[in-house]
């Protein structure tokens, strides 16, 4: 059994509220919330995780693209689509797996993801996901969208 206890500035509530205080965690999960500064090993700001509820990763491919009129950057045909069936599977696995593993190290622990791409652009981002190191404590939610000019 592990513990580690967390004192500082607690953020808490639906309104994110905040008070001096402490959180316990034993074996990674929330035993107590206490207010008051206690010693602990780790001090600072104690917040939720967070949780990122519409990404696009696949566009991990292009992520600076040129400016250009939104129906031109993602519509049917446009520049995301072309761009992603031009792209190999080993390099849009690699690059969603970048993502993922910046998405884990800011602090997010949970994201819905809106796959393009069909069956293909899943299998991308789950080949991508069981590459990150600590995925056991992120999770996805994957919505997969059809490939293009299917109706899948």
């Amino acid at each position: 059994m592990t513990e580690l206890t967390l004192s500082g500035t607690v953020v808490y509530g639906d309104e994110f509220e905040e008070m001096a205080g402490y959180v316990v965690l034993e074996d990674g999960k929330l035993k107590e919330i206490g207010e008051g500064q206690i010693e602990s090993a780790v001090k600072g700001i104690i917040i939720p995780s967070f949780v990122n509820a519409h990404t696009h990763i696949g566009d991990s491919v292009a992520k600076e693209p040129d400016f250009m009129p939104l129906e031109q950057l993602v519509g049917p045909g446009g520049y995301k689509h072309k761009l992603l069936a031009e792209t190999s599977h080993e390099a849009l696995v690699s690059a969603i797996s970048d993502t993922i593993a910046d998405i884990f190290a800011t602090g997010t622990q949970m994201f819905a993801d809106f796959r393009e791409g069909g069956i293909s652009g899943v299998g991308a981002l789950k080949d991508a996901f069981s590459q990150v190191e600590k995925r056991q404590k992120l999770r996805v939610k994957l919505f997969g969208g059809p490939a293009a000019g299917k109706n899948e």
